[in-house]
């Protein structure tokens, strides 16, 4: 054991001193107070983590309440977050647990008392965190490192290395698709190829969680002179009407793509090349089976032809194989030579290399009448990869996935495919993905991982509020109190109270969303209240509770109103008057003063 003393002299090196045990932090002490905390609950949407807890007894003797947690595996609690203080009227409480790392935690509510000593401590509950699907990347940027080399650079928030973050970049490399993996850690990324030309390139950040929004696209070209104007977009019904003009000197120009895009995909191409027909000529295009309810982006890419040099084969050879990229269209035409001249060129044959990357553009979320909607899209010219969809689910508990219902045949890439998750378990976190299968039912492709949550189906709570209290706080006050319902009567995660209250001159209900089980109603003297109480949450109501009636204490009377004064002889004087408009109670006597002015 070793000690340091802090104040006071030691006078005698060689006595013995004695040391009494005062106080151990975070171990409840031996007290008179009477105080109960209920189990803490956790509130979790999204990264916001929120802790309940209600507290019985005599609390008007505590300094606050400090919550506690600590990972699954450790040993030791800690402190998290600042006290919450004490509030004498208050029985239910609530704190944000601010940014917590991914884990899972046991959390406690200790009752502290104004020596900081723990009075009470309440049952633990457990809770984990999991990842969230990350958000877009911002100030993305292209720059030119060297004649062969793009960079690109982009910010984005530190998440915590167990949600398994990097970024997807993709994009237009001079009409070529490009697609590149950062790990997480990394802020830039450096491209090889020509630097010159058009790029168009996104940045989507992925983590366990799933893949996020892609970013604003980032463009950098050396071109001298535009070739294309900017489009001009016109909505006819459910469908978009782009026009655009040639511009400059377009003769290389081969075609024109128009792409198209959701706040929350990457660029989609749409329909087939509109062909070159000369300069400053006018072009359109309307897209037709987009989903309502979305905002699109569109531009338009100018296609150049990727001709190479003719290349020149051995007169016995009947095949020959040319390097290529993934996702490109070839169109490809031969004639034979010899020593008299050449043939004429072929038709032109045209096939298309298979994607090195995504075959399906999402999969994304949303939300219809609080069921949890998935949707996702097949990337253009891939019919010939893609025979059927499969979605599979679980739980952020489970290790094995679940197929969600029978295969879902591939119909083409116009339109999106969408299914409704709300007969998955209610009141659970899940983790959903798309699989890809080909033509010969194996796994081609498997998309990003989205988190859904789906809500519990409640019922009305299981009983009204017993036990009200009404008692007077002077002549202009009155307080409800009432038992709280126990969570485990709510039959829901959330629940509230309405009051029902009437007076002689007015009646009305007042609704109480923060968990209170008491209410204070301004009043005038000498006022009867009756009160009615019922318990409420999203699947419905209570009935009402038992009245209860109570009246507001005695105020000193309003004045006396329409005195009069009047003989009714010679020797007699008769007073009238009106009783006062708010007596403020019960009118017991008067009381009145005279005196003689004149003789």
């Amino acid at each position: 054991v070793s000690y340091n003393l802090t104040d006071g002299d030691v006078h005698d090196p060689g006595s013995t001193i004695h040391f009494s045990l005062m106080h151990l932090a975070g171990v409840e002490q031996p007290s008179h107070l009477q105080v109960g905390l209920s189990q803490p609950r956790i509130e979790q949407q999204g990264p916001r983590n929120v802790v309940y807890w209600s507290t019985t007894g005599d609390n008007s003797r505590l300094l606050g309440y400090q919550v506690d947690i600590r990972r699954d595996g450790d040993r030791e609690w800690t402190e998290h977050g600042a006290m919450t203080r004490v509030e004498p009227s208050q029985s239910h409480f609530r704190q944000s647990l601010g940014p917590v790392p991914v884990a899972t935690y046991y959390l406690r509510v200790r009752a502290i008392d104004g020596s900081g000593n723990t009075v009470a401590t309440s049952p633990s509950t457990s809770f984990s965190v999991s990842c969230q699907t990350p958000m877009s990347p911002e100030n993305v940027r292209l720059d030119r490192v060297s004649e062969d080399r793009v960079r690109i650079s982009w910010t984005f928030p530190t998440e915590d290395p167990a949600c398994q973050t990097y970024f997807f970049i993709s994009g237009i490399q001079n009409g070529a698709p490009i697609s590149h993996r950062a790990p997480g850690s990394e802020r830039s990324y450096d491209i090889e190829g020509p630097a010159r030309g058009d790029w168009r390139v996104e940045v989507r950040a992925v983590n366990s969680a799933g893949s996020g929004p892609a970013s604003q696209q980032a463009i950098f070209t050396s071109a001298q002179q535009s070739l294309v104007s900017a489009p001009r977009v016109e909505a006819r019904g459910n469908d978009l009407h782009v026009e655009w003009r040639s511009e400059g000197d377009g003769r290389g120009v081969f075609g024109y793509r128009l792409q198209f895009r959701t706040e929350s995909s990457g660029w989609n191409p749409y329909g087939q090349i509109v062909p070159y027909v000369g300069d400053n000529q006018d072009y359109s295009q309307t897209l037709t089976g987009l989903q309502k309810g979305h905002t699109y982006a569109v531009h338009i890419q100018v296609v150049e032809p990727q001709g190479i040099p003719p290349v020149s084969v051995p007169g016995g050879q009947t095949s020959h194989i040319f390097p290529s990229r993934p996702n490109q269209q070839w169109s490809v035409r031969i004639r034979a030579k010899n020593s008299a001249g050449h043939s004429a060129w072929t038709p032109a044959a045209e096939v298309r290399t298979p994607p090195g990357g995504e075959l399906i553009v999402g999969p994304n979320i949303a939300y219809r009448q609080g069921n949890p909607i998935i949707t996702w899209q097949s990337r253009e010219n891939v019919d010939d990869q893609i025979e059927s969809f499969i979605l599979e689910w679980k739980t952020t508990t489970e290790t094995e996935w679940r197929q969600h219902r029978n295969p879902i045949p591939f119909s083409g890439w116009q339109r999106p495919y969408t299914i409704d998750l709300g007969e998955l378990p209610k009141g659970h976190t899940y983790q959903v993905r798309i699989v890809v299968r080909d033509r010969n039912r194996n796994i081609a492709f498997t998309s990003p991982i989205v988190q859904v949550q789906t809500q519990s189906t409640c019922q009305p709570p299981r009983r009204a509020p017993t036990n009200l209290q009404v008692s007077p706080i002077g002549p202009t006050q009155i307080r409800l109190t009432w038992a709280p319902l126990h969570e485990s009567e709510w039959n829901c995660d959330r629940m509230w109270y309405i009051v029902k209250y009437s007076t002689p001159k007015n009646q009305g209900f007042k609704n109480l969303t923060q968990g209170e089980n008491s209410v204070v109603f301004e009043s005038d003297p000498y006022t009867r209240w009756s009160f009615e109480v019922q318990a409420a949450n999203p699947a419905g109501e209570t009935q009402w509770s038992r009245t209860e009636t109570a009246q507001t204490q005695d105020a000193s009377p309003g004045p006396v109103v329409d005195l009069r004064v009047q003989p009714v002889g010679p020797d007699r004087l008769q007073v009238s008057w009106r009783p006062p408009i708010n007596p403020n109670g019960l009118i017991t006597q008067y009381e009145i003063t005279y005196q003689l002015v004149s003789k």
